[in-house]
């Protein structure tokens, strides 16, 4: 678009323009990944320093949402990974399937509620298959570990979230 065209020419006001643009989505990936406010605003930070240095790599290929939505993905696990966050993987025993009924009851907030409520590598891999659809190869990549780890993490995700709605343990509904 004529935006990123602005941008890979060093225009200012392209720049602040995509800046906006972006900003609030972008946010939001900060946020589902990190929790913590102060985090989220550092990662979005380097994000978009990320974005503004690299524009001329950006092929055109795909959105620009999803090329930057990558780039805070990787900013929010760097983040993760500085802080050097413990991270265990536990043998699942079980395998159960999330029933989606109950979430679709569910208000934004109520939803989000229960993803922060996972444990953080639950809540890692949950975010980026489901959320931002990562593959199980890519997931596997980035956080480096197996894919068959990746899958039964996300398992586990959605055996806790499904207790969660079951048990009804948060102010689920509207």
């Amino acid at each position: 678009t004529n935006i990123i065209y602005a941008c890979k020419k060093g225009d200012e006001i392209a720049y602040k323009q995509l800046l906006n643009a972006l900003a609030s989505t972008l946010r939001a990936v900060c946020i589902r990944y990190l929790k913590d406010e102060d985090l989220a605003k550092d990662a979005l930070q380097e994000t978009f320093i990320h974005i503004f240095k690299y524009i001329n790599t950006y092929s055109e290929s795909g959105t620009i949402e999803a090329w930057s939505k990558k780039i805070a993905v990787n900013n929010c696990l760097k983040t993760l990974k500085k802080q050097k966050l413990n991270i265990e993987i536990d043998n699942a025993f079980s395998i159960a399937s999330l029933d989606a009924s109950p979430l679709e009851k569910m208000n934004a907030e109520a939803i989000i509620a229960l993803i922060n409520g996972l444990p953080e590598l639950q809540r890692i891999v949950f975010n980026m298959y489901v959320v931002e659809g990562y593959s199980h190869a890519e997931i596997a990549s980035c956080l480096d570990m197996s894919e068959s780890n990746s899958k039964m993490t996300l398992m586990r995700a959605r055996n806790k979230l499904k207790m969660l709605t079951e048990k009804q343990e948060f102010n689920l509904y509207e």
